[in-house]
């Protein structure tokens, strides 16, 4: 069947390249004459290539690394081929220069600050004093307000989903404090501001690895959070 992604110029033969090659060397002329030409007006063409196409810049590419005695992997020492392999390009970045606060990938720059706002004790659910009755465990706080203020400035306002969870996305560097405006349903929460500090100097590595700041909001006072 032709193939949509392909050169829409006719071949010899009225065949679409994307055909089975039914004798050598016709197919060894067709296939080198779209590999010439594919790039070329007037054709037209959608934005992929054609499997046959991919196949071909593949094969090339390929054969010009295996062919090539002095690509460092065909000369270099195994020992030197894997340190090479395993070096980033901000490790290369603050070599060279006084920067020492590079993410790991420094095409992509995430600072994001992520936590939790819940009420009772931390940790598991304990016993009381007299060993009968079960204490109240940590329970996820919905739709609290948190603010994310920097320089004594609100910059950014959120609010924490069904989970308790809160997070403030592509924030910076810099130092920022986190406030939580605890519900006038917490007992004794009016008179205080759950806050915690975090300084963020570099780029973290994914959106999987925020800043962390959790507050258990039991008598206003906040469990510790993360710095970075």
């Amino acid at each position: 069947q032709p193939n949509d992604n392909l050169c829409l110029r006719r071949l010899p033969g009225d065949q679409f390249l994307g055909n089975p090659i039914e004798r050598h060397t016709q197919g060894v002329a067709q296939i080198a004459d779209c590999a010439k030409t594919s790039f070329s007006p007037p054709c037209e063409r959608l934005p992929s290539l054609g499997q046959t196409e991919q196949a071909l810049l593949a094969r090339q590419f390929e054969a010009l690394r295996d062919g090539d005695r002095f690509f460092y992997e065909n000369a270099d020492p195994r020992g030197l081929i894997e340190q090479l392999d395993n070096t980033t390009l901000a490790q290369i970045i603050e070599r060279n220069t006084t920067l020492t606060n590079l993410q790991p990938d420094v095409f992509f720059f995430f600072s994001n600050i992520q936590g939790t706002v819940t009420t009772g004790q931390a940790g598991n659910v304990h016993m009381s004093p007299g060993g009968k009755q079960p204490g109240q465990a940590p329970s996820p706080l919905a739709g609290v307000t948190v603010e994310l203020i920097q320089d004594g400035q609100v910059v950014e306002t959120t609010t924490t989903d069904a989970r308790g969870v809160y997070q403030f996305n592509g924030v910076g560097v810099g130092e920022f404090t986190v406030e939580v405006v605890p519900p006038t349903s917490i007992a004794g929460s009016s008179s205080s501001t759950p806050s915690l500090t975090i300084d963020i100097t570099r780029g973290q590595s994914g959106p999987a690895d925020p800043a962390i700041a959790n507050f258990t909001l039991a008598g206003g006072k906040p469990s510790r959070g993360s710095t970075m």
